[in-house]
């Protein structure tokens, strides 16, 4: 009876051991080094990032690629390097490196950086096929062929021709490096400037101001303003978020016609 008795005892012993094992086994996780980062690909397609990062206990995504609303805790199989999330959406951990992570979603491998600024010059590189300095001297080489002056521009401002000028600013950076470009189609006529606002003095930026009620400092896209008989018609705030500006490529040609038919 004794030895019964301590059969049954082991045998709820070790029942209990493997439950607890079972119950407390240890999360698998994704390599440590990625977790708690943040990483970050260019979305060419709306101008802004896409972010993920892992934690232990859950996932936080920004982004288009997935949604993963009210949905970010998960598990995770190393055999399989799958992330299964609460509502059931998954992906799978292709490769972890230094410079970033590789996510397979739906069938479709997707390159996330640690550095931000260098997923944006991939794509870019991926995109115009050359590197964001060398087409940034392609396009300074092109505009600066239309290059003109604070005294130029206020003599063609009061030019019964419509004229389009060009300024870009120093805050003006990648934006104003695909423009240069597209602004030498802006217009398929003579009638386009370019003006760097470093060009001009406080005095110059001052008077502007004074003349066409129109402060030329801290813009951060590029401008077109659009002058015709001393006046300002309009002041163009180009969108430049992403890669495509072909919405501006002869854009002037038909401004005048346009204008007339809806006075």
């Amino acid at each position: 009876m004794k030895r019964v008795i301590v059969y049954i005892v082991l045998i709820i012993i070790f029942t209990s051991l493997g439950l607890y094992g079972f119950f407390n086994k240890p999360k698998e996780l994704p390599p440590k080094a990625i977790l708690g980062n943040t990483y970050y690909s260019f979305n060419k397609n709306n101008g802004d990032y896409d972010e993920i990062k892992i934690d232990e206990n859950k996932v936080s995504y920004i982004g288009d690629l997935m949604d993963l609303t009210d949905c970010n805790d998960y598990e995770y199989k190393e055999s399989t390097g799958i992330l299964k999330l609460s509502c059931g959406t998954s992906f799978k951990l292709d490769a972890a490196t230094e410079t970033g992570i590789m996510l397979e979603v739906n069938g479709i491998n997707e390159f996330f950086y640690s550095d931000k600024e260098n997923s944006y010059k991939v794509e870019f590189q991926k995109h115009f096929n050359t590197d964001i300095n060398s087409y940034k001297i392609q396009g300074l080489s092109l505009v600066n062929t239309l290059k003109t002056n604070y005294e130029k521009l206020l003599e063609m401002s009061s030019s019964s021709n419509i004229n389009f000028v060009y300024l870009s600013t120093p805050k003006c950076s990648n934006e104003c490096i695909i423009f240069n470009h597209t602004f030498m189609k802006f217009t398929n006529t003579n009638n386009k400037y370019y003006l760097p606002l470093d060009n001009l003095n406080k005095e110059s930026i001052k008077d502007f101001k004074n003349k066409f009620n129109y402060d030329l400092t801290d813009k951060e896209n590029p401008q077109v303003i659009v002058f015709k008989d001393g006046k300002v018609l309009e002041i163009i705030d180009i969108e430049a978020k992403t890669f495509d500006l072909s919405k501006y490529e002869g854009f002037g040609n038909n401004y005048g016609v346009e204008n007339e038919e809806n006075n």
